[in-house]
């Protein structure tokens, strides 16, 4: 002990054992009595069972067999050897008298040597192949610290099997298990299943190969050895593995060496029987019962230690992120060791990355529900040292796995390209997924499309790709295009082009009205149409009837204007009294010379009837009824709120793209949940398409 320690921090510790050994720990923990007849008194004089002496003679057979019997030479012919090896524990097994073991009703010394010879045989059949044995059979004696190296005042003992270096610089802790089952991998509700007994038992080699090998070994491998045989035919071997660089562990393990301490330490404690205890229940009790064992310490003496005591049970753990060695893991790696600190494993299985978004992919361990994973998204996060927010899917629809995206450090710009368009089609190419294919959905399938998004999020540019696709994949004479745009500088460059119905694009609120007000008429003419021609929609007509009725696409960008000023002029109506008519004559007329130039005549008087219908309710109507006419709408805006983003209007826009938005609140006006505020802008977008299952990432186009 350093003699500058404070006086204060140095307490006498009144210990009646000198060492504690795993065995012992355990039996504590299972039959405080016992544990004082045996580990403070020494009186061995419980019988074992027959499952311990075959697993005590095999250990003594692995122990010649690996080396670990410096006594014995060990033979270089592999059959020999093992042969040698089992002649061994026999020998080990002929040096227990009967009056030791016990059998139960049925068994018999014949029956216990015949399960021996077949549990060495069927390890012989299944035997593991080791890299590089460093220890065996060894027995270490140390002190072990806790966390803040301050020693225990209670040394530690024990006897690890085996200590392999399985690659080079890893090494492995080896326990042979001679078993009657294998340890199962879930519990009943299909739960991870934590053997605590192994995991104490692996910490505790763990804690004392360090401390005496100064080796720190990654893993402890409990080897069970099955004697009966698997129906099956699958191997009589089977590994349950405890990870040593899990944190929680070092916690539990560190916690309760230090309580054993305090209790084995403490004059005052009572060592009660476990009466329930399946080894040493019976004899507990009748140590008990006939007053043949104190339960307190009065009859003990105790040895007199001076040691730095320090026992706190919860202490700051730095992350294993935080060490040296772990700065420059691969991000899925960290992701990987951060979950395993939450008691959470996953396993990589690959990486994604798109052009504007990388998505990490892993399996998660059975039992492992997947809304745990929500909510540790901070604390993934923190891990990779994410600058922007990331994103979790759990699971990635159709799969197993969950996605972990991340914004990818060089952004990749796309352009459209004549590759991407489907040409005499309504086929949008929207944008390119993290696998890099293109995704294209038809304008006739969605039948409407919404889009939302903030300043800088990519909309302008996403309105001008689809435009762009339309104008190039079809005719003039195979679709028509109506736009509006109340701000007047989204869709100028778009003034000249041969598919604009009415030749101009429309600015003024009215005539934004007066358009959709001919359109609901157009749409109501075209459903007579097709009454007379015995068809169903304009599919249909086309293969009876070539051309005469052409796709119309409207197209309104900053809906959210048009319905603020359609809600202002609702109120001036209502002052000044409704109007019966909002069809401008000239407008009517133009649209009869556009029709006259198709060979159909049009009835202005007719025509000159429109309702007063408010734009949302125009808008309502054509989404309901136009698709089966081959009219389709493609409304945008800047800020989607609920006054303008109507229950009724996301009902008939199920198809709806979300690019990145001012607020969560946004976003789940749009697509029904939180997200769409986290994406990284520049056409970075999440679309929601009733024929994909979840939302779809997407980098949107550059236009050339």
């Amino acid at each position: 002990m350093d003699n500058n320690t404070p006086k204060e921090e140095v307490k006498s510790i009144h210990m009646p054992i000198n060492k504690l050994s795993y065995s012992g720990l355990t039996q504590l923990l299972r039959n405080p009595l016992i544990f004082k007849l045996k580990q403070i008194l020494g009186v061995y004089d419980s019988k074992m069972g027959v499952s311990a002496m075959i697993g005590r003679s095999g250990h003594e057979a692995l122990k010649f067999y690996y080396g670990g019997n410096k006594d014995l030479p060990v033979p270089a012919d592999i059959i020999e050897r093992r042969e040698e090896a089992i002649k061994v524990g026999m020998d080990y097994l002929n040096t227990v008298d009967d009056g030791w073991i016990k059998y139960g009703k049925t068994g018999s010394r014949e029956s216990m040597l015949q399960d021996y010879h077949k549990t060495m045989r069927l390890y012989f059949e299944y035997e593991p192949t080791y890299r590089n044995i460093t220890c065996c059979e060894e027995r270490l004696e140390a002190e072990i610290k806790n966390h803040d190296g301050q020693v225990f005042p209670l040394p530690a003992v024990g006897v690890p099997d085996l200590i392999n270096e399985y690659e080079e610089g890893k090494y492995e802790i080896v326990d042979a298990k001679f078993t009657k089952s294998f340890t199962n991998y879930t519990n009943d509700d299909g739960e991870p299943y934590e053997d605590y007994v192994k995991i104490i038992q692996a910490k505790f080699l763990d804690y004392l190969v360090k401390a005496t090998k100064d080796i720190q070994a990654t893993r402890v491998v409990f080897r069970e050895i099955k004697r009966s045989i698997n129906k099956d035919g699958s191997p009589q071997i089977r590994d349950y593995v405890i990870p040593l660089d899990h944190e929680p562990y070092d916690i539990i393990f560190t916690n309760l060496y230090a309580d054993v301490v305090k209790f084995v330490s403490n004059p005052n404690s009572i060592y009660l029987p476990n009466l329930s205890d399946p080894f040493d229940g019976e004899q507990a009790g009748l140590l008990y019962a006939q007053g043949l064992l104190n339960a307190d310490m009065s009859d003990i003496e105790v040895m007199h230690k001076v040691k730095d005591v320090a026992l706190v049970s919860r202490k700051f753990v730095s992350s294993r992120l935080d060490k040296i060695e772990n700065q420059y893991l691969a991000p899925e790696e960290k992701i990987k060791l951060r979950m395993a600190e939450f008691g959470i494993p996953i396993e990589p299985v690959e990486t994604k990355v798109g052009a504007s978004v990388t998505q990490y992919r892993f399996k998660v361990s059975a039992g492992i529900s997947m809304n745990r994973f929500k909510k540790h998204k901070d604390d993934i996060a923190r891990a990779i040292e994410a600058k922007t927010d990331i994103r979790i899917l759990a699971p990635i629809p159709g799969t197993s796995l969950i996605g972990i995206e991340v914004p990818t450090a060089d952004r990749k710009i796309i352009h459209l390209e004549k590759k991407h368009l489907t040409p005499k089609t309504l086929m949008l190419p929207i944008g390119v997924d993290i696998h890099g294919e293109v995704v294209r959905i038809a304008l006739n399938e969605m039948p409407h499309l919404l889009i939302a998004g903030s300043t800088g999020s990519g909309k302008s540019i996403l309105l001008h790709t689809i435009i762009t696709a339309l104008k190039k994949q079809m005719t003039p004479s195979q679709m028509e295009m109506v736009l509006i745009d109340p701000k007047r500088v989204e869709l100028v460059a778009f003034k000249n082009i041969p598919h604009l119905k009415g030749k101009k694009i429309i600015y003024e609120y009215t005539g934004a009205t007066k358009a959709l007000a001919t359109l609901v008429e157009e749409m109501e003419r075209r459903y007579e149409v097709l009454e007379k021609q015995a068809v169903r929609d304009i599919g249909e007509y086309h293969k009876k009837i070539s051309g005469g009725m052409p796709y119309i696409v409207v197209v309104i960008d900053e809906f959210a204007d048009l319905m603020m000023q359609s809600k202002q002029t609702e109120k001036q109506k209502k002052g000044k009294g409704a109007l019966k008519k909002i069809a401008n004559k000239k407008f009517v007329e133009e649209f009869a010379k556009q029709e006259a130039k198709r060979g159909r005549q049009v009835n202005l008087e007719e025509l000159d009837t429109t309702e007063d219908l408010a734009v949302d309710e125009m808008i309502i109507r054509l989404a309901q009824m136009a698709r089966a006419v081959g009219i389709h709408m493609i409304i945008a805006t800047q800020r989607p709120s609920v006054d303008v983003i109507t229950g009724l209007i996301k009902a008939n826009f199920p198809t709806r793209i979300a690019l990145t938005t001012a607020s969560h609140v946004d976003s789940e006006v749009i697509i029904g949940e939180s997200g769409a505020e986290k994406l990284t802008g520049k056409g970075d977008m999440l679309l929601m398409h009733p024929g994909a299952s979840g939302k779809q990432r997407l980098q949107g186009f550059l236009i050339k």
